[in-house]
C-alpha cells in the first residue's frame, strides 16, 4: 500500500505538472500578428500575369498592395502599405504574390502585375520557390526610391514582457533587369528596431528562404510593427521577399501558488494514504 500511495501521489503531481505545462505552452504559442501569412486579401479586378517572353499569359489575383489615394490592385487584410519620403512617385512597389493564382499560364508561375521575378518560370534556374510557410507571400522592391513600409498595429501587449518576432525572408531580382543586387529588411517595433540578414546575390540569383528571429520588450500596450525593404543598386531592382510573420509573448507566466485550502486538502489526503498503509501493515503483522 505504501508503494500504491507513492504511485498515486506521483500520478497526481504529474497530472498537475502536465496541465500547467500545457497551459504555458498554449499561451506562449499565440501569434499576435493578424494575417502573418498574407492569405486573406480582397481584390476587385484581375491583373495581368506574364510568361517567360514577358507577354501576358493570363489573368489572376495579386499585384501591388493598396495605398491611400493611389491605385489599388490587392488589399491585404490587417496590413497597410504606405509611401515614404524616399519614394519618388506613385505607390511603393510592394506586391502580393499568389503562386498558381492565374488561369491560362504555365504551372507554377507566381502571380504579380507586370513585375516578373527571376526564377524557373522565366528560365532562370535559381531555385526560387514559395516560402516554407506556404501560400502567398510579399515581394517588395528594395530600391529606396520605390520602397515603402508594410505595417500593422499590434495590440494587447503587456508592458515589460518579451516578445519573439520571427519571419521568413529571401532575395531575388526583377527578371527583366540585369546586375548584382543586395537587400535586407529593416524592422521596427514601436521605437525599437532590428535589421535582418543582409543578402547579396549575382544577377538573377536567389538566396533561398531563411528564417529570421529576434526579440523586443514591450514598453506600451500597443506598437506599430513595420517592415521596410532596403537595398540596391537603383534600376536593377532587388526584390525582398517576406512571409510567415509571427510575434509571440515568450515571458514565462508566474508560478501558480495553490490556495491554502487546496494545500490542506492535499496534505490531509497524503496523511490519509500513509495512515491507511500503516493500518494495513499492522493487520498483516497480526
Amino acid at each position: 500500500m505504501k508503494k500504491l500511495s507513492s504511485k498515486l501521489a506521483l500520478i497526481g503531481l504529474s497530472a498537475v505538472s502536465l496541465s500547467v505545462f500545457a497551459v504555458q505552452t498554449k499561451a506562449s504559442a499565440v501569434n499576435l500578428v493578424s494575417n502573418g501569412g498574407f492569405g486573406n486579401f480582397t481584390q476587385s479586378n484581375l491583373t495581368a500575369y506574364f510568361n517567360s517572353s514577358f507577354n501576358v499569359a493570363g489573368y489572376g489575383y495579386g499585384g501591388n498592395l493598396s495605398t491611400p489615394s493611389l491605385s489599388v490592385e490587392a488589399n491585404v487584410e490587417n496590413w497597410t502599405s504606405t509611401k515614404t519620403s524616399q519614394t519618388i512617385t506613385g505607390a511603393p512597389l510592394t506586391k502580393l504574390i499568389l503562386p498558381n493564382s492565374s488561369t491560362g499560364k504555365p504551372a507554377g508561375l507566381p502571380g504579380y502585375a507586370n513585375w516578373p521575378l527571376a526564377g524557373p518560370y522565366y528560365g532562370y534556374s535559381n531555385g526560387l520557390t514559395e516560402s516554407p510557410d506556404g501560400g502567398n507571400y510579399i515581394a517588395a522592391d528594395a530600391d529606396p526610391l520605390f520602397s515603402g513600409p508594410l505595417a500593422q498595429t499590434i495590440n494587447g501587449l503587456v508592458v515589460g514582457h518579451t516578445y519573439e518576432l520571427s519571419f521568413y525572408e529571401g532575395l531575388t531580382q526583377q527578371a527583366n533587369y540585369p546586375g548584382d543586387v543586395y537587400s535586407q529588411w529593416n524592422v521596427s517595433f514601436g521605437n525599437q528596431s532590428f535589421a535582418s540578414t543582409a543578402f547579396a546575390i549575382p544577377s538573377k540569383g536567389f538566396t533561398g528562404w531563411q528564417k529570421q528571429t529576434t526579440t523586443f520588450v514591450a514598453n506600451s500596450t500597443s506598437a506599430l510593427l513595420q517592415f521596410l525593404a532596403n537595398g540596391g543598386p537603383s534600376n536593377a531592382p532587388p526584390v525582398a521577399l517576406l512571409d510567415g510573420v509571427s510575434l509571440s509573448d515568450i515571458t514565462p507566466p508566474p508560478t501558480p501558488v495553490p490556495e491554502p485550502s487546496n494545500v490542506g486538502a492535499f496534505a490531509l489526503f497524503g496523511l490519509g494514504l500513509v495512515s491507511f498503509g500503516l493500518a494495513n501493515k499492522k493487520k498483516r503483522a497480526k
